[in-house]
Protein backbone atom coordinates (compact mmCIF):
# COMPACT_ATOMS: atom_id res chain seq x y z
CA UNK A 1 0.00 0.00 0.00
CA UNK A 2 1.46 3.31 -0.87
CA UNK A 3 0.80 6.78 -1.36
CA UNK A 4 -0.14 8.33 -5.04
CA UNK A 5 1.83 11.60 -5.95
CA UNK A 6 2.76 13.86 -8.77
CA UNK A 7 5.09 12.62 -11.28
CA UNK A 8 8.64 14.15 -9.76
CA UNK A 9 12.22 14.21 -9.98
CA UNK A 10 12.48 10.21 -8.05
CA UNK A 11 16.48 10.57 -7.87
CA UNK A 12 15.52 13.71 -5.52
CA UNK A 13 13.31 11.62 -2.72
CA UNK A 14 14.73 8.44 -2.84
CA UNK A 15 17.83 7.31 -1.13
CA UNK A 16 20.11 5.00 -2.43
CA UNK A 17 21.14 2.70 0.58
CA UNK A 18 21.22 -0.57 0.56
CA UNK A 19 17.95 -3.30 1.86
CA UNK A 20 19.41 -4.94 4.50
CA UNK A 21 21.14 -1.16 6.43
CA UNK A 22 18.36 -0.21 8.37
CA UNK A 23 16.07 -2.82 10.60
CA UNK A 24 12.12 -1.07 10.75
CA UNK A 25 10.94 0.79 8.33
CA UNK A 26 8.90 -0.07 5.16
CA UNK A 27 7.90 0.66 1.52
CA UNK A 28 5.68 3.25 0.08
CA UNK A 29 3.97 2.73 -3.60
CA UNK A 30 3.90 6.27 -4.72
CA UNK A 31 3.02 6.56 -8.37
CA UNK A 32 5.55 8.11 -10.48
CA UNK A 33 6.41 7.62 -14.40
CA UNK A 34 9.77 8.07 -13.35
CA UNK A 35 10.64 4.15 -13.37
CA UNK A 36 8.31 3.16 -16.24
CA UNK A 37 10.44 2.45 -19.25
CA UNK A 38 12.69 0.75 -17.35
CA UNK A 39 10.43 -2.87 -17.29
CA UNK A 40 9.64 -1.75 -20.85
CA UNK A 41 12.83 -1.45 -21.93
CA UNK A 42 14.53 -4.43 -20.42
CA UNK A 43 15.54 -7.50 -22.28
CA UNK A 44 13.43 -10.65 -22.11
CA UNK A 45 15.75 -12.81 -20.01
CA UNK A 46 13.39 -15.52 -18.89
CA UNK A 47 14.55 -18.27 -20.52
CA UNK A 48 18.06 -17.96 -19.92
CA UNK A 49 18.57 -20.58 -17.45
CA UNK A 50 19.08 -24.16 -18.75
CA UNK A 51 18.06 -27.61 -17.81
CA UNK A 52 19.75 -30.12 -16.20
CA UNK A 53 19.89 -33.41 -17.75
CA UNK A 54 20.41 -34.60 -14.28
CA UNK A 55 17.83 -36.08 -11.90
CA UNK A 56 17.64 -34.06 -8.68
CA UNK A 57 16.54 -36.13 -5.73
CA UNK A 58 12.94 -35.06 -4.05
CA UNK A 59 13.45 -32.08 -0.96
CA UNK A 60 12.77 -33.38 2.24
CA UNK A 61 9.90 -32.63 3.58
CA UNK A 62 9.89 -29.66 6.30
CA UNK A 63 7.74 -28.22 9.21
CA UNK A 64 4.87 -25.95 7.84
CA UNK A 65 6.21 -22.71 9.91
CA UNK A 66 8.96 -21.28 11.96
CA UNK A 67 9.14 -20.24 15.52
CA UNK A 68 8.36 -16.60 14.11
CA UNK A 69 7.26 -16.95 10.88
CA UNK A 70 3.80 -18.56 11.94
CA UNK A 71 0.04 -17.99 11.64
CA UNK A 72 -0.74 -15.23 14.19
CA UNK A 73 2.88 -13.85 14.04
CA UNK A 74 3.12 -9.84 14.14
CA UNK A 75 5.20 -7.30 12.82
CA UNK A 76 5.51 -3.51 13.53
CA UNK A 77 7.67 -0.89 11.36
CA UNK A 78 7.04 2.22 9.73
CA UNK A 79 7.02 3.15 6.11
CA UNK A 80 8.93 5.50 3.99
CA UNK A 81 8.01 7.64 1.28
CA UNK A 82 10.47 10.31 0.85
CA UNK A 83 10.71 12.45 4.32
CA UNK A 84 7.06 10.92 5.14
CA UNK A 85 7.13 7.76 7.61
CA UNK A 86 3.72 6.17 8.31
CA UNK A 87 3.56 3.12 11.30
CA UNK A 88 2.74 -0.07 9.50
CA UNK A 89 1.91 -3.79 10.88
CA UNK A 90 1.56 -7.06 9.93
CA UNK A 91 -0.47 -9.57 10.83
CA UNK A 92 0.52 -13.42 8.98
CA UNK A 93 -2.49 -15.57 8.63
CA UNK A 94 -0.52 -18.42 7.00
CA UNK A 95 2.60 -19.84 6.42
CA UNK A 96 3.27 -22.95 4.86
CA UNK A 97 7.01 -23.63 3.85
CA UNK A 98 6.36 -27.00 2.07
CA UNK A 99 3.78 -24.82 -0.09
CA UNK A 100 6.11 -22.13 -0.44
CA UNK A 101 3.18 -19.48 0.40
CA UNK A 102 2.41 -16.68 3.14
CA UNK A 103 -0.67 -14.94 3.57
CA UNK A 104 -1.44 -12.22 6.26
CA UNK A 105 -2.93 -8.08 6.38
CA UNK A 106 -0.97 -5.31 6.14
CA UNK A 107 -1.64 -2.04 7.91
CA UNK A 108 -1.24 1.25 7.61
CA UNK A 109 -1.85 4.28 9.44
CA UNK A 110 -2.23 7.96 8.68
CA UNK A 111 -1.27 7.48 4.71
CA UNK A 112 -4.48 9.52 3.77
CA UNK A 113 -6.10 12.03 5.53
CA UNK A 114 -9.95 10.67 4.44
CA UNK A 115 -9.00 7.08 6.12
CA UNK A 116 -6.51 7.11 9.25
CA UNK A 117 -6.16 2.83 8.75
CA UNK A 118 -6.10 0.93 5.66
CA UNK A 119 -5.56 -2.63 6.14
CA UNK A 120 -5.00 -4.89 2.85
CA UNK A 121 -4.89 -8.49 2.61
CA UNK A 122 -1.61 -9.90 0.61
CA UNK A 123 -0.64 -13.18 -0.23
CA UNK A 124 3.02 -14.34 -0.78
CA UNK A 125 5.43 -16.31 -2.49
CA UNK A 126 8.53 -17.86 -0.58
CA UNK A 127 11.30 -18.58 -2.90
CA UNK A 128 12.54 -22.35 -2.72
CA UNK A 129 11.36 -25.40 -4.40
CA UNK A 130 7.77 -23.79 -5.92
CA UNK A 131 9.19 -20.11 -6.67
CA UNK A 132 12.38 -19.08 -7.75
CA UNK A 133 13.87 -15.38 -7.69
CA UNK A 134 12.13 -15.03 -10.96
CA UNK A 135 8.85 -13.29 -11.01
CA UNK A 136 6.86 -15.15 -13.45
CA UNK A 137 3.54 -12.73 -13.37
CA UNK A 138 3.12 -11.02 -16.44
CA UNK A 139 0.48 -8.90 -14.61
CA UNK A 140 3.32 -7.80 -12.04
CA UNK A 141 4.94 -5.83 -15.06
CA UNK A 142 8.29 -7.06 -14.09
CA UNK A 143 11.62 -8.43 -15.68
CA UNK A 144 14.54 -10.94 -14.69
CA UNK A 145 16.44 -8.03 -15.13
CA UNK A 146 14.31 -6.07 -12.88
CA UNK A 147 14.01 -8.73 -10.13
CA UNK A 148 17.88 -8.74 -9.68
CA UNK A 149 18.27 -4.97 -9.37
CA UNK A 150 16.05 -5.54 -6.35
CA UNK A 151 17.48 -8.44 -5.41
CA UNK A 152 20.95 -6.94 -5.63
CA UNK A 153 19.97 -4.09 -3.28
CA UNK A 154 19.71 -7.52 -0.44
CA UNK A 155 23.37 -8.23 1.22
CA UNK A 156 22.00 -10.85 2.32
CA UNK A 157 20.87 -12.31 -1.41
CA UNK A 158 24.36 -10.64 -2.83
CA UNK A 159 26.39 -13.35 -0.29
CA UNK A 160 24.52 -16.46 -1.79
CA UNK A 161 26.72 -15.16 -4.82
CA UNK A 162 24.01 -17.14 -7.43
CA UNK A 163 24.11 -16.34 -10.94
CA UNK A 164 20.54 -15.75 -12.76
CA UNK A 165 21.88 -14.63 -16.04
CA UNK A 166 24.24 -17.26 -16.41
CA UNK A 167 23.13 -18.36 -20.53
CA UNK A 168 26.38 -21.19 -21.20
CA UNK A 169 24.03 -23.72 -20.92
CA UNK A 170 26.02 -24.69 -18.04
CA UNK A 171 25.13 -27.83 -16.10
CA UNK A 172 27.04 -26.86 -12.97
CA UNK A 173 25.38 -23.67 -12.32
CA UNK A 174 21.67 -25.08 -12.85
CA UNK A 175 22.72 -28.02 -10.14
CA UNK A 176 24.11 -25.08 -8.17
CA UNK A 177 20.71 -22.90 -8.19
CA UNK A 178 18.27 -26.23 -8.01
CA UNK A 179 19.86 -27.06 -4.91
CA UNK A 180 19.69 -24.07 -3.75
CA UNK A 181 16.10 -23.92 -4.51
CA UNK A 182 15.49 -27.30 -3.20
CA UNK A 183 17.87 -27.93 -0.39
CA UNK A 184 19.27 -24.65 0.95
CA UNK A 185 16.61 -21.76 0.60
CA UNK A 186 14.24 -23.13 3.51
CA UNK A 187 17.46 -23.62 5.87
CA UNK A 188 19.24 -20.37 4.89
CA UNK A 189 19.56 -17.26 7.68
CA UNK A 190 17.08 -15.86 5.89
CA UNK A 191 14.16 -16.74 3.46
CA UNK A 192 13.20 -14.48 0.56
CA UNK A 193 9.89 -13.38 -0.58
CA UNK A 194 7.58 -11.59 -3.09
CA UNK A 195 4.27 -10.31 -1.24
CA UNK A 196 1.32 -8.81 -3.21
CA UNK A 197 -1.67 -7.17 -1.83
CA UNK A 198 -4.83 -8.44 -3.40
CA UNK A 199 -7.68 -6.12 -1.58
CA UNK A 200 -8.92 -4.08 0.94
CA UNK A 201 -10.56 -5.26 4.32
CA UNK A 202 -12.90 -5.28 4.74
CA UNK A 203 -13.96 -3.42 1.29
CA UNK A 204 -12.75 -6.12 -0.90
CA UNK A 205 -15.09 -4.72 -3.55
CA UNK A 206 -13.18 -1.48 -3.47
CA UNK A 207 -10.87 -1.23 -5.94
CA UNK A 208 -9.43 2.29 -5.72
CA UNK A 209 -8.39 4.45 -3.02
CA UNK A 210 -8.01 7.96 -3.90
CA UNK A 211 -4.40 8.92 -2.92
CA UNK A 212 -3.22 5.32 -2.40
CA UNK A 213 -2.33 2.55 -4.36
CA UNK A 214 -1.44 -1.05 -4.06
CA UNK A 215 -1.26 -2.20 -7.48
CA UNK A 216 2.63 -3.33 -7.07
CA UNK A 217 4.09 -5.55 -5.12
CA UNK A 218 7.58 -6.52 -2.53
CA UNK A 219 10.65 -7.74 -2.66
CA UNK A 220 10.84 -9.40 0.99
CA UNK A 221 14.11 -10.72 3.06
CA UNK A 222 12.71 -12.65 6.08
CA UNK A 223 15.86 -12.78 8.84
CA UNK A 224 15.11 -16.34 10.68
CA UNK A 225 17.07 -15.16 13.87
CA UNK A 226 16.28 -11.64 14.33
CA UNK A 227 12.83 -11.70 13.40
CA UNK A 228 13.43 -8.45 11.16
CA UNK A 229 11.87 -8.33 7.48
CA UNK A 230 13.21 -5.25 5.20
CA UNK A 231 11.73 -4.90 1.60
CA UNK A 232 11.78 -3.09 -2.00
CA UNK A 233 8.36 -2.25 -3.25
CA UNK A 234 8.02 -2.27 -6.72
CA UNK A 235 5.65 -0.96 -9.39
CA UNK A 236 6.48 0.50 -13.09
CA UNK A 237 4.88 3.74 -12.31
CA UNK A 238 5.91 3.93 -8.82
CA UNK A 239 9.89 5.38 -7.25
CA UNK A 240 11.64 2.98 -7.05
CA UNK A 241 13.54 0.52 -4.30
CA UNK A 242 10.93 2.35 -1.81
CA UNK A 243 12.15 0.66 1.51
CA UNK A 244 10.19 -1.64 3.96
CA UNK A 245 11.48 -2.54 7.08
CA UNK A 246 9.52 -4.35 10.14
CA UNK A 247 10.70 -6.07 13.20
CA UNK A 248 9.16 -9.11 14.94
CA UNK A 249 6.39 -8.38 18.12
CA UNK A 250 7.16 -11.63 20.18
CA UNK A 251 4.55 -13.39 21.79
CA UNK A 252 2.14 -13.79 19.09
CA UNK A 253 1.41 -16.75 16.69
CA UNK A 254 -0.78 -19.89 17.17
CA UNK A 255 2.69 -22.18 17.51
CA UNK A 256 5.88 -22.67 17.17
CA UNK A 257 7.41 -25.58 15.24
CA UNK A 258 11.30 -25.36 15.34
CA UNK A 259 13.84 -23.12 15.81
CA UNK A 260 15.93 -21.78 13.20
CA UNK A 261 19.43 -22.99 13.62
Amino acid sequence: MGVKQQPTDCSSTVPETNADDQVSNPIISSSSSSSSSSSSSSPNLSNKIPISPLPIPSPPQRPKQTSLLKPGAKFSGYQESGKQRYHVQVKLTEVDLNSSVISGFLLIHNLIESNPLIITFFKGEIIGKNYTFETKHESWDSTLRNDLQHWARFPSWRSLNLDLLDNSNSISNYEKLNYFYNYQALNNENLFMRWKELFLYPDSDVKNIKGASFAGFYYVSFNQISGNITGLYFHKSSDRFQQLNLSFSPDFGKTQIYEYA
